[in-house]
Protein backbone atom coordinates (compact mmCIF):
# COMPACT_ATOMS: atom_id res chain seq x y z
CA UNK A 1 0.00 0.00 0.00
CA UNK A 2 1.42 3.40 -0.97
CA UNK A 3 1.89 5.96 1.80
CA UNK A 4 0.58 9.02 -0.03
CA UNK A 5 2.13 11.55 2.37
CA UNK A 6 5.59 10.06 2.06
CA UNK A 7 5.19 9.78 -1.70
CA UNK A 8 4.24 13.46 -1.97
CA UNK A 9 7.22 14.43 0.18
CA UNK A 10 9.62 12.42 -1.96
CA UNK A 11 8.15 14.02 -5.07
CA UNK A 12 8.78 17.47 -3.63
CA UNK A 13 12.32 16.49 -2.68
CA UNK A 14 13.06 15.40 -6.24
CA UNK A 15 11.48 18.55 -7.66
CA UNK A 16 13.54 20.82 -5.44
CA UNK A 17 16.77 18.99 -6.24
CA UNK A 18 16.19 19.23 -9.97
CA UNK A 19 15.29 22.91 -9.66
CA UNK A 20 18.06 23.93 -7.29
CA UNK A 21 20.89 21.80 -8.60
CA UNK A 22 22.79 22.67 -5.42
CA UNK A 23 24.28 19.64 -3.64
CA UNK A 24 25.23 21.62 -0.54
CA UNK A 25 21.54 22.14 0.28
CA UNK A 26 20.54 18.47 0.23
CA UNK A 27 20.24 18.16 4.00
CA UNK A 28 18.05 21.24 4.42
CA UNK A 29 15.68 20.00 1.72
CA UNK A 30 15.25 16.59 3.34
CA UNK A 31 14.71 18.10 6.78
CA UNK A 32 11.92 20.33 5.46
CA UNK A 33 10.16 17.66 3.44
CA UNK A 34 10.26 14.50 5.54
CA UNK A 35 7.68 13.68 8.23
CA UNK A 36 9.71 10.76 9.54
CA UNK A 37 11.28 11.39 12.92
CA UNK A 38 14.84 12.58 12.45
CA UNK A 39 17.05 10.71 14.88
CA UNK A 40 20.15 12.84 14.19
CA UNK A 41 21.21 16.22 15.50
CA UNK A 42 24.25 18.32 14.47
CA UNK A 43 27.38 17.65 16.48
CA UNK A 44 29.22 20.79 17.56
CA UNK A 45 32.69 21.19 16.13
CA UNK A 46 34.51 21.35 12.81
CA UNK A 47 37.44 19.79 11.00
CA UNK A 48 40.64 21.79 11.10
CA UNK A 49 43.91 21.32 9.23
CA UNK A 50 47.56 22.35 9.80
CA UNK A 51 47.97 19.19 11.86
CA UNK A 52 50.15 17.33 9.39
CA UNK A 53 51.36 18.61 6.05
CA UNK A 54 54.00 18.34 3.34
CA UNK A 55 55.52 20.85 0.99
CA UNK A 56 54.71 19.97 -2.61
CA UNK A 57 56.04 22.19 -5.41
CA UNK A 58 56.61 24.96 -2.92
CA UNK A 59 53.11 24.78 -1.43
CA UNK A 60 52.00 23.33 1.88
CA UNK A 61 49.55 20.46 1.41
CA UNK A 62 47.55 19.21 4.39
CA UNK A 63 47.06 15.48 4.78
CA UNK A 64 45.31 15.23 8.14
CA UNK A 65 42.19 16.90 9.47
CA UNK A 66 40.95 16.52 13.05
CA UNK A 67 37.44 17.10 14.33
CA UNK A 68 37.56 19.76 17.03
CA UNK A 69 35.02 18.18 19.39
CA UNK A 70 37.15 16.22 21.84
CA UNK A 71 34.31 13.86 22.78
CA UNK A 72 34.70 12.33 19.31
CA UNK A 73 38.20 11.12 18.45
CA UNK A 74 37.81 11.52 14.70
CA UNK A 75 40.50 12.19 12.08
CA UNK A 76 40.37 12.36 8.30
CA UNK A 77 43.59 11.33 6.55
CA UNK A 78 44.54 11.57 2.89
CA UNK A 79 46.60 8.69 1.43
CA UNK A 80 49.87 10.54 0.84
CA UNK A 81 50.63 10.90 4.52
CA UNK A 82 50.43 7.28 5.55
CA UNK A 83 51.92 4.77 3.13
CA UNK A 84 51.92 3.80 -0.50
CA UNK A 85 49.56 0.94 0.31
CA UNK A 86 46.71 3.38 1.02
CA UNK A 87 45.49 4.61 -2.34
CA UNK A 88 42.41 6.32 -0.90
CA UNK A 89 41.63 8.51 2.07
CA UNK A 90 40.29 7.09 5.31
CA UNK A 91 39.03 7.95 8.79
CA UNK A 92 40.38 7.20 12.23
CA UNK A 93 37.63 6.97 14.85
CA UNK A 94 38.68 6.08 18.39
CA UNK A 95 42.01 5.01 16.82
CA UNK A 96 40.34 2.52 14.48
CA UNK A 97 40.73 2.83 10.70
CA UNK A 98 37.72 3.01 8.37
CA UNK A 99 38.10 3.40 4.62
CA UNK A 100 34.97 3.99 2.48
CA UNK A 101 36.76 2.73 -0.63
CA UNK A 102 37.27 -0.67 1.00
CA UNK A 103 33.49 -1.13 0.99
CA UNK A 104 32.36 0.85 -2.04
CA UNK A 105 34.29 -0.25 -5.11
CA UNK A 106 32.65 1.79 -7.87
CA UNK A 107 33.58 5.28 -6.68
CA UNK A 108 34.00 7.96 -9.38
CA UNK A 109 36.75 9.54 -7.26
CA UNK A 110 38.70 8.58 -4.17
CA UNK A 111 38.82 11.73 -2.08
CA UNK A 112 35.92 13.40 -0.33
CA UNK A 113 35.30 17.14 -0.31
CA UNK A 114 36.49 18.21 3.16
CA UNK A 115 34.51 21.46 2.86
CA UNK A 116 31.28 19.48 2.59
CA UNK A 117 31.76 17.50 5.82
CA UNK A 118 28.86 17.61 8.30
CA UNK A 119 28.79 15.54 11.46
CA UNK A 120 25.73 14.39 13.41
CA UNK A 121 24.97 12.29 16.45
CA UNK A 122 21.83 10.28 17.16
CA UNK A 123 20.18 7.21 18.62
CA UNK A 124 17.90 4.52 17.26
CA UNK A 125 16.69 1.38 19.08
CA UNK A 126 19.01 2.12 22.01
CA UNK A 127 22.05 2.23 19.69
CA UNK A 128 24.28 5.31 19.48
CA UNK A 129 25.41 6.56 16.07
CA UNK A 130 27.61 9.15 14.43
CA UNK A 131 26.76 10.18 10.89
CA UNK A 132 29.18 11.99 8.60
CA UNK A 133 27.79 13.33 5.32
CA UNK A 134 30.19 14.35 2.57
CA UNK A 135 30.32 14.93 -1.16
CA UNK A 136 32.35 12.70 -3.46
CA UNK A 137 33.13 14.41 -6.76
CA UNK A 138 33.96 12.47 -9.89
CA UNK A 139 34.66 14.03 -13.27
CA UNK A 140 32.04 16.73 -12.84
CA UNK A 141 28.62 17.22 -11.27
CA UNK A 142 27.15 14.35 -13.26
CA UNK A 143 29.09 11.88 -11.12
CA UNK A 144 28.70 13.67 -7.78
CA UNK A 145 27.53 11.44 -4.93
CA UNK A 146 26.60 12.12 -1.34
CA UNK A 147 28.26 9.83 1.18
CA UNK A 148 26.39 9.02 4.38
CA UNK A 149 29.03 7.37 6.55
CA UNK A 150 27.30 5.84 9.55
CA UNK A 151 29.21 4.66 12.62
CA UNK A 152 27.63 2.64 15.43
CA UNK A 153 29.55 3.87 18.50
CA UNK A 154 27.47 2.13 21.16
CA UNK A 155 30.68 0.34 22.13
CA UNK A 156 33.78 2.44 21.39
CA UNK A 157 35.88 -0.70 21.37
CA UNK A 158 33.75 -2.34 18.68
CA UNK A 159 32.70 0.43 16.33
CA UNK A 160 30.57 -0.71 13.39
CA UNK A 161 30.92 1.10 10.06
CA UNK A 162 28.15 1.42 7.48
CA UNK A 163 29.33 3.34 4.38
CA UNK A 164 26.28 4.41 2.39
CA UNK A 165 25.93 6.61 -0.66
CA UNK A 166 23.17 8.17 -2.69
CA UNK A 167 22.76 10.64 -5.52
CA UNK A 168 21.15 12.86 -2.89
CA UNK A 169 21.16 12.29 0.86
CA UNK A 170 21.14 13.68 4.39
CA UNK A 171 20.10 12.97 7.95
CA UNK A 172 16.43 12.59 7.05
CA UNK A 173 17.24 9.72 4.69
CA UNK A 174 17.42 7.68 7.90
CA UNK A 175 14.41 6.45 9.84
CA UNK A 176 11.89 3.64 10.04
CA UNK A 177 10.00 4.26 6.79
CA UNK A 178 8.09 0.95 6.63
CA UNK A 179 7.33 0.64 10.36
CA UNK A 180 9.18 -2.63 10.92
CA UNK A 181 11.28 -1.34 13.82
CA UNK A 182 14.54 -1.35 11.83
CA UNK A 183 16.71 1.56 10.75
CA UNK A 184 16.23 2.37 7.07
CA UNK A 185 18.07 4.44 4.48
CA UNK A 186 16.56 6.05 1.38
CA UNK A 187 18.92 5.60 -1.55
CA UNK A 188 18.62 7.46 -4.86
CA UNK A 189 20.43 6.17 -7.97
CA UNK A 190 20.57 7.38 -11.54
CA UNK A 191 19.69 4.69 -14.07
CA UNK A 192 19.20 5.34 -17.79
CA UNK A 193 18.67 9.07 -17.23
CA UNK A 194 16.10 8.34 -14.56
CA UNK A 195 16.19 8.61 -10.79
CA UNK A 196 15.29 5.52 -8.77
CA UNK A 197 14.66 5.59 -5.00
CA UNK A 198 14.86 2.35 -3.05
CA UNK A 199 14.77 1.40 0.61
CA UNK A 200 17.84 0.00 2.34
CA UNK A 201 17.31 -1.55 5.79
CA UNK A 202 19.79 -2.42 8.55
CA UNK A 203 19.69 -6.20 8.75
CA UNK A 204 22.19 -7.40 11.32
CA UNK A 205 25.65 -6.23 10.25
CA UNK A 206 24.83 -4.35 7.04
CA UNK A 207 22.26 -2.36 5.13
CA UNK A 208 20.51 -4.48 2.53
CA UNK A 209 18.06 -3.63 -0.20
CA UNK A 210 14.64 -4.27 1.35
CA UNK A 211 13.12 -5.86 -1.74
CA UNK A 212 12.53 -5.35 -5.45
CA UNK A 213 8.84 -4.50 -5.07
CA UNK A 214 9.06 -1.05 -3.45
CA UNK A 215 10.56 1.85 -5.40
CA UNK A 216 9.93 5.22 -6.99
CA UNK A 217 11.18 6.06 -10.48
CA UNK A 218 11.27 9.65 -11.70
CA UNK A 219 12.28 11.35 -14.94
CA UNK A 220 14.31 14.54 -14.53
CA UNK A 221 14.13 17.57 -16.78
CA UNK A 222 15.10 21.23 -16.70
CA UNK A 223 11.63 22.18 -15.49
CA UNK A 224 11.50 19.63 -12.69
CA UNK A 225 10.65 15.97 -12.29
CA UNK A 226 7.89 13.61 -13.36
CA UNK A 227 7.08 10.44 -11.44
CA UNK A 228 6.71 7.71 -14.02
CA UNK A 229 6.39 4.62 -11.82
CA UNK A 230 5.91 3.93 -8.12
CA UNK A 231 5.21 1.25 -5.56
CA UNK A 232 5.75 2.51 -2.01
CA UNK A 233 4.37 1.98 1.46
Amino acid sequence: MVNSNLFKQLSLILLLFCTLGVYGQYNNVYNKMQNAKNCFKPLKGSFFDNVLSKEVNGEKVNYMYIFSNKSIELKYILPQIDSISDSCDYFLLFNKKFSPSAYIHDLPACELDINSFKLFKGEFNKRSYILLTAINNGSGKSTTLVFCLLFDITNHQEVKFFPLWSKYGGTSCFGDFNNDGKLDFLKAKEENNQLKIILMTLDGEEFRKYDDKHYIIAKKSKSGVRIIKKNWW
